[in-house]
């Protein structure tokens, strides 16, 4: 029998080679150090209320988009809704909680804008507003502040522009055009081809994320009926994505300020590893842009893994009283003889200890991102054994190696060595 190591292992080590190595360093925009869930939490109060300050005629805010400068300036861009068009305004904050209104106009006739820093500055993809036919255009600043466009359109057709940097060079951009999400590549940042298909249906207003597996997780705002959900998605390749089942964040109940719907465009990482989404919502049930405002929503970071020590002596701590490993299901009386076992040179029981702490971890609510190819692939390995464990398998045949390579990438997962923060 011979056996070939399978890709999601070797990404899976990759992924922990490369997050060691970078930490704590963020590649792009969008990335943070963990891998979100569907669910968040709404915080009291509004970030961006409407105001005697606001432009003239101003009858609500749209789109919300949290920046952090070099120096560590938050700057939220906005826009305001005035008869006509839309104007992109800004708000600067210390915490991302409390925010104040900065004077003046950032770009006019532009909405949804989204900034990335390129060289020399920084770059703001903005959708067309007022009396034009839609399209993503874009602005070029030095200091974030005043914008001057750039000649051109960067995508006929389009709205809503989301971009994300990818790790071998270049970009992608995510763009609505009716109710689906579709996508471009950039080399440039300034000419982009737009790729075939859709990446999701039925979508509106969406922000992105990307976790260090490489995994982007997308939130957008359900299309039918509208506004009436924040729904999330998941992708490792940025381009077939895979809808999670519960809603992200819903409306408030009649009579709070985002009872008539809700839409996200913004994600940042603040520190502790909380995760900030803002978030649009209106009162009126006829049109969620009107008297709309700016609110938030968070999740906390995921708890640190433990060891299969831990797991071992800490048995109220268990989240569930049964696991599968392999094909072969084990009661929380097998999987606490198998922790107790000495491995003996048993590869399986080496792989065992490790796989065992690992699914308790994630199923505690640790993030799953850095091994959940290597636990596929451990339980197909194991799965190839008829009866419960342990195999007698020994450590130096050609199936030991990979059970003992499993194991090892498991037990720094489950020591906190791929996980940032921990």
């Amino acid at each position: 029998m011979s056996f070939r190591l399978p890709g999601g292992i070797l990404g899976a080590l990759v992924t922990a080679i490369v997050l060691i190595a970078s930490w704590p360093v963020l590649a792009g925009h969008l990335d943070v150090d963990w891998t979100p869930g569907p669910v968040w939490v709404k915080e009291p109060g509004v970030r961006i209320a409407l105001g005697p300050g606001d432009p003239a005629g101003t009858t609500g805010f749209h789109t919300p988009y949290a920046f952090r400068f070099p120096d560590g300036t938050l700057r939220m861009y906005y826009d305001a809704n005035v008869p006509g068009t839309t104007l992109v305004q800004s708000a600067v904050s210390a915490d991302g909680l409390a925010w104040t209104k900065e004077v003046g106009t950032r770009v006019m006739n532009a909405a949804h804008p989204h900034v990335l820093a390129v060289a020399g500055g920084y770059r703001m993809y903005w959708e067309s507003a007022g009396p034009v036919a839609p399209f993503v255009g874009s602005s070029f600043s030095v200091d974030g502040l005043a914008w001057t466009a750039e000649p051109g359109v960067r995508l006929a057709s389009a709205v809503d522009p989301v971009v994300v940097e990818l790790p071998g060079g270049g970009l992608r951009m995510y763009v609505r055009m009716g109710l689906a999400i579709r996508s471009a590549l950039s080399s440039d940042g300034l000419s982009w081809a737009l790729e075939a298909g859709n990446r999701l249906s039925d979508a509106r207003e969406f922000a992105i994320v990307r976790a260090p597996s490489g995994l982007l997780v997308l939130y957008y705002g359900q299309a039918t009926p509208p506004f009436q959900s924040i729904r999330s998605a998941r992708s490792s390749d940025g381009l077939t994505f895979t809808l999670d089942a519960a809603p992200a964040l819903l409306p408030g109940p009649v009579g709070a300020p985002d009872y008539a719907g809700v839409l996200t465009t913004s994600i940042l990482q603040f520190p502790g590893g909380v995760l900030r989404m803002y978030y649009q919502g209106g009162p009126d049930p006829t049109n969620i842009n009107r008297d709309s405002q700016v609110f938030s929503a968070v999740q906390g970071p995921p708890p640190c893994p433990r060891t299969h020590g831990y797991w071992k002596t800490h048995r109220s701590a268990w989240p569930v009283s049964s696991l599968v490993l392999g094909s072969q299901t084990y009661t929380e009386s097998d999987l606490l003889a198998l922790l107790s076992r000495p491995s003996r040179g048993d590869a399986s029981v080496i792989l065992a200890h490790q796989l065992i702490a690992a699914k308790l971890n994630v199923l505690a609510g640790s993030d799953p991102g850095p091994i959940d190819d290597v636990i596929v692939d451990s339980d197909a390995l194991l799965a190839t054994h008829s009866g419960k464990l342990p195999y007698g398998v020994k450590p130096s045949s050609p199936e030991g190696r990979f059970l003992v390579g499993f194991a090892r990438t498991l037990d720094a997962y489950n020591n906190g060595d791929l996980t940032p923060g921990c």
